[in-house]
Order: C-alpha cells, then structure tokens, then sequence
C-alpha cells in the first residue's frame, strides 16, 4: 500500500509539473480577436515595430491584417532587399514574410502600387491588392486597429504643426427667470418654458 501513495504522489506531482508548464503556452493562445496593422511607410523603425506586434499575433493564433501604403509597399516587392531592422536582425521584406509564414494576410494599397509604377505581378506570393473599400471594410471588422507612419527628416516628406489657440472659456450659467420655473409644465407650454 504504501508504494501505491507513492506512485500516487509521483503520478500527482507530474501532472502538476507539467500543468503549470503548460500556462505560459494557454497564456498566449488567441484570444478571438481581430488585428489591422497600417504601414504608412516602410523604411523607419516604426515598420519594425509594427511588423514585429503582427508576426506576434499571428504566431499566437490571432487573425491578423497588415496593409501596407505609400512607400510601405516596396515591401512586399518580389526580390526586395531592405531595410535592416537591427532590433530584430532581419530586413523589412523577411519580417513581412515571416508575417505571412505566421498566417498574417497582407494586402497593398492598388493606389499606392500604381502611384509607385508598380504592377501586382510584381508583389510576393501571398500578397493581395486592396483598394480603399477593402481597407474600411478591414478596419469596421477589426478588433483592433493599429497605424504606424511617421515623416523622416530626410525623407522629403514635411509635417507641417499648428499652434491652435485655446477654446474660449463655455459660457456662464443661465440663471432661471426671476420667480423660477413654478407652474411650468414643458409638455403643455407651448414655447417649452421659455
């Protein structure tokens, strides 16, 4: 009897042990929620960034949208060779794919795609053209939408900043007719108590 208790303790204790491992791994299954990544521009720290959350979460089971714009699009060009993104030791074009290998669907803006004289046989296999109904119909199904786009000082992009003046201060309080409201029914009155 007593080996019994003490295969069962055994037999207990691994199934404890192998409980408590498996956590971290029910932690990051998906949690049913849906994920539109924006790229505005391709060749920043912010497209590292932000190819980076989409690889996470479709690795991690989450359905995941990436649509690349402007010059974000250069990404997903067939035989595309940067940029470096250290942080991450691999380029733009292998992180979008490894977004693509983790079952991220991507998606090129047809305008931009044009607007850069590029044709869609020239994208990467796996790679969809959208246009701009696709994007909003994208962005009203997701969950969650994130847009990442920023000017580069030497990007000849310019942003321009406004200085806006402060809203003037709302308007003091109505005080109520002298006398009150007394003998004030708004659904009877005709001109609602004024």
């Amino acid at each position: 009897m007593k080996h019994f208790f003490t295969r069962l303790r055994t037999l207990a204790a691994a199934m404890l042990v192998a409980a408590t491992a498996a956590l971290p791994a029910a932690a990051q299954e998906a949690d049913g929620k849906s994920y539109l990544f924006i790229l505005g521009a391709g060749d920043m720290p912010n497209a590292g960034a932000a190819l980076h959350l989409a690889i996470t979460a479709a690795r991690s089971g989450r359905s995941v949208d990436v649509v690349l714009l402007s010059s974000a699009v250069d990404l997903a060009l067939d035989g595309a060779s940067g940029p470096d993104f250290h942080a991450y030791e691999a380029s733009g074009p292998d992180m979008l794919q490894q977004a693509l290998d983790a079952g991220a669907r991507v998606g090129v803006c047809q305008i931009c795609l044009a607007n850069s004289d590029r044709d869609a046989d020239e994208l990467i296999d796996k790679v969809a053209v959208v246009n701009a109904f696709d994007v909003m119909e994208m962005a009203e199904g997701a969950d969650v939408v994130m847009s990442f786009a920023s000017a580069l000082p030497d990007s000849g992009i310019t942003v321009e900043t406004f200085d806006f003046p402060a809203p003037p201060p709302p308007p003091a309080a109505i005080a109520p007719p002298p006398g009150g409201l007394e003998g004030c029914n708004p659904a009877t009155d005709i001109d609602g108590c004024m």
